[in-house]
């Protein structure tokens, strides 16, 4: 991470050349962060997607919640969601709220769904207000006869 020990401003000491110089080994650090950055999201996902050896307890952990272990489909992500649930039945808050999060029903996701739902239909109901907007077209047309930006009304009454 940047802090102020390792930069190197740009000085009037400093020429063009060597201010673009440092600027490339800043874009050669950064674009090599971003390689292993999405090297390891990369290899989370094989992780997740990963299934693991069923073992007893974890049979019978998927069995309390009315899973089935035989079936060969629980994969990492899916036990760990598992475990989350089982958190949240035991009255882990926070698991609760991540199991919700990831439903997309928390109050927070539930909200800006219902924001933009009032937003969409607003929209519509200009669109289709009878011709409002037509007619308000043809009234702006009419008031800005010279197609200057301050109606014509005003600008002869001075």
């Amino acid at each position: 991470m940047a802090n102020e020990q390792n930069l190197i401003k740009f000085t009037s000491e400093q020429n063009r050349e060597e201010a673009s110089k440092n600027g490339k080994k800043g874009g050669v650090a950064s674009g090599a962060a971003r390689r292993q950055k999405g090297a390891a999201r990369r290899f989370l996902k094989e992780i997740l997607a990963y299934k693991p050896e069923m073992t007893v307890a974890l049979a019978k952990s998927l069995k309390g919640i009315g899973g089935n272990p035989e079936d060969g489909s629980f994969t990492t992500e899916k036990l760990m969601m598992v475990a989350m649930i089982q958190k949240g039945m035991k009255g882990d808050t926070q698991a609760t709220k991540l199991v919700l999060e990831m439903l997309g029903e928390d109050a927070k996701t539930i909200m800006e769904e219902k924001r933009l739902k009032v937003q969409k239909e607003a929209v519509e109901a200009i669109r289709n207000s009878d011709g409002f907007m037509d007619a308000m077209a043809g009234i702006a047309e009419e008031v800005f006869t010279d197609g200057g930006d301050t109606p014509d009304t005003i600008e002869d009454s001075e």
